[in-house]
Order: structure tokens, then sequence, then C-alpha cells
């Protein structure tokens, strides 16, 4: 820098001694005040000082050009050499973390973004948040080190190597106990493409689908084992899966080994770290012993009907406020009950008559005793002697909740 000056500075002068020249030259040609060699050396008081201020002023204006010259030049360099920092800067995949003497953010790069997960937002003007509070002691004091010139990378690149490494082991021993939790989990747990193709599967679902390892099904169609009339409904899961739903279906499916199966799947979208959804995450339990019960409830409650219904004797079902909820066909045709659900039929007023129960009704004894009643009479309003059985009703917990009337005709 030095040296540019002392150049501006020469340059001035050099022009000065020439203008110095040129003047003489011009005041002895055109002027006739004098020889050249006279006016060059031996100038009046009143020319050298006019030259004086005339040199002084080229060698102002010839410096002060080369300076404004070699700012402009620096300026540009400069401005060039921020940009490529810049550049470096937004470019870098390693985290750069600018701090001032206070150790606070004043740049934080989209690499520590992506990386530590706080944005820039967060931590300019705040001190350096990926300090642990219990080493921000020891950091501040690296900082003031640093300050008073001394540098440093071993300690803190050591310190997050380790850190990485503790990160790396805690993440495998997440996936261990993950993958062991998958392995031993008793309801299927798979995976499937978008077009149905099977990507994993846990040893619960292959003893399911009953096979022999995971290579015998991977990269197959999870239709070639669904029964048809489930086809359609499967594909439409997968569909609105992929579109972010979540969904259940109950299918049935033939086995490798020719068992079929009842299967109830819970599916929701499986996706990357990316956030795009790649593959359908389906928990499917095995419902075919529901399934059977299911069936054998409904044969067994479809024969108690057809046994109820068949039985000549009036037979009706009373709760505890002598409300009949259920009747056999007999008793709907003998006493014109009404289509019941929904409805309140008093016992009394179809069997007597009456708007209250009659005397010595064996109901009463049975809902009063909780024990089985019986009597005969003859009913006027049946005009018929019947036999009146109440047998009480109790529900899982002992709790007598009404009663059973039999009434058969005797007359």
């Amino acid at each position: 820098m030095l040296r540019r000056k002392k150049g501006a500075l020469w340059l001035g002068v050099g022009l000065s001694a020439f203008y110095w020249v040129a003047d003489s030259v011009i005041d002895a040609v055109f002027y006739h005040e004098g020889t050249i060699t006279s006016l060059v050396f031996s100038p009046s008081v009143h020319e050298i000082s006019t030259r004086l201020m005339a040199l002084i002023l080229i060698t102002s204006v010839v410096y002060t050009s080369v300076l404004v010259y070699k700012y402009k030049k620096a300026v540009k360099t400069l401005e060039k050499t921020t940009q490529t920092l810049q550049s470096i800067f937004q470019a870098s995949p390693v985290a750069i973390i600018v701090l001032n003497p206070e150790q606070k953010v004043i740049m934080w790069s989209p690499a520590a973004e992506r990386i530590f997960g706080w944005s820039e937002r967060e931590v300019i003007g705040k001190f350096n948040p990926i300090v642990p509070e219990d080493k921000k002691d020891e950091f501040k004091s690296f900082c003031e080190r640093i300050m008073r010139g001394e540098f440093f990378s071993g300690v803190e690149i050591k310190r997050q190597r380790t850190d990485r490494k503790r990160i790396e082991e805690e993440l495998k021993k997440s996936e261990g106990k993950l993958k062991a939790i998958i392995e031993t989990e008793p309801e299927c747990v798979k995976l499937v493409a978008a077009d149905g193709t099977l990507m994993e599967m846990n040893p619960a679902g292959l003893c399911m689908i009953e096979a022999d390892s995971i290579e015998q099904v991977r990269g197959k169609s999870v239709y070639g084992i669904m029964d048809p009339e489930f086809c359609e409904q499967f594909k439409q899961l997968i569909e609105d899966v992929f579109k972010g739903d979540s969904r259940s279906l109950e299918f049935k499916i033939t086995g490798l080994k020719g068992t079929q199966r009842w299967l109830d799947t819970h599916a929701v979208p499986f996706r990357s770290a990316e956030g795009e959804i790649i593959a359908v995450l389906a928990i499917t339990r095995d419902t075919t012993e529901r399934k059977k019960m299911e069936e054998q409830i409904f044969q067994i409650q479809h024969d108690w009907e057809d046994t109820f219904n068949i039985i000549t004797d009036m037979i009706t079902v009373h709760d505890k406020d002598f409300n009949i909820i259920h009747a056999n066909k007999a008793a709907e045709k003998i006493l014109g009950l009404p289509i019941l659900p929904g409805k309140k039929a008093k016992c009394y007023k179809y069997y007597h008559g009456t708007e209250c129960p009659p005397e010595g009704c064996p109901s009463c004894q049975t809902l009063k005793t909780g024990k089985s009643a019986i009597s005969e009479i003859f009913e006027p309003h049946l005009n018929k002697f019947i036999e009146i059985r109440a047998i009480p009703r109790f529900d899982s917990n002992n709790n007598l909740i009404g009663l059973i009337h039999v009434v058969r005709d005797i007359t």
C-alpha cells in the first residue's frame, strides 16, 4: 500500500515537472517574456508562486485519482470475495456457525439448520444452541482463547465425533428394539407397495399365510392368496392409503398350504424421511376363530328363535317394569301384541285387560323374591283356564333384570 502511495506521488511530481517546463516554453515562445533557460531556472517570484500552486493542484488531483481507482478496485475485489464466501456458506454441506465475542450467533448456515434442526430465525442473537448446558463454561473458555489468537480444531471435532458415535449407537439400539418388537408381535406386520407387491412381513404374518420364509413371498402380489371377491376392495384400500388416509378391511385368504383364514387389517401410510408415502403399513390379525364364534352364535340364536316360535304355549320376556320386550309367535297371535321394538307393552294389559298387576300375580312374586312362581287361574280377559309360570332373569352379575312369563292353556 505504501509503494502504491509513493508511485502516485512520483507520478504527480513528474507531471508537475512537465508542466513547469511546458509553461516556461509557452511564455518564451508566445509571450516573449524571456529565454526558455531563464524562465525554467530563474523565473520571477510571481511566476514561481503561480506554478507552485498549479503543481500542488496537479499532484493532488493525480494522487487522489490514483487512490480512488485503487479504492474502487479493492471494493470490487472485496465484493467478489464476499459473494464467493457467501456461496460457500450457503452451499457447504458442513454446518457453519459464526459467533460474536459474546458467543451469540450472528450467522447460521443452511447446513446447520438442516443438521441441528433450528432455523436461522430461532438462533440469531442467541447463545450457540448446540452447546449442552453443562458444557457452556468450557465453550466460553475456548471462545475467549480463540479471541486471544489461539486456534482449535481437534478438541471440538473429537467431541462431535464422540456425540455422533453415541447417537449412532443409541439409534442402533432403538432399531434393534423396534425390530425385536416387530419380530415378536403376534399380529401380522407388513409393508405393501402401491401395486400390491409384498415388501416386508414379520414372522407372525408369514405364519398366517403359511410361508416358510420372507424370501418365498417378497416381491409377489398379495392378491394371489386373497379371495377374488375382496381384491377390488383391497386395491381401493391401497389407493386411499397412498392418498394419506387410514383404512380398515376384513377379508378372506387361502394360505400357501391351503388353509382358509379371515383377516382384519388396519392400514396407514408409510413415509420416507422426506415425508413421501412409499408403502402401505398394515397391521393384520387373524379373526378366523372370531368368525367361527359369530357363526355359531348366529346359528344358536337362529335355532333358539325357531324353537321359541314353534312352542304353542304363550312365552313373553318381561323387564322389571312389567314391559313385554320379546314374545313368541303364539303370544303375539293370542294376545294381539303390536310390533314390540321401541314400544312399551304392559303384560297385565294384554294378559288380564287391567291397568295394573292383578292380585296374586306370580310375576310380582318372582320380581319380589327372585324365585320362580306358578299359579292356575281362570282369566276372563282371555276366557281361558291358564297356568302361569314366572321364571326370574339375571344378568352376568346375578342382578335380577326381569322374568320369563310362560302361559299354558289348560282349559
